[in-house]
């Protein structure tokens, strides 16, 4: 899959399940890949919330381990 996909709704995440208590607040999307299935991922926090619009084009990409 080419990662290029679109954003359809996202939400800012205040209290965390315990095994991510720590990276509290963060924001997760529900993306669209414009080439197959959609997936729910964790938003860069580099990524202004305020900029963050439904219909937005994205690039998903895998996580670095910590």
């Amino acid at each position: 899959m080419s990662g290029e996909c679109k954003l359809l709704t996202f939400t800012r995440v205040e209290v965390a399940p315990a095994a991510f208590k720590d990276e509290a607040p963060y924001v997760v999307g529900l993306a669209q890949f414009m080439d197959g299935p959609r997936v729910l991922a964790w938003v860069d926090r580099t990524i202004p919330e305020s900029s963050m619009q439904v219909g937005a084009r994205l690039s998903l990409k895998p996580l670095a381990e910590k």
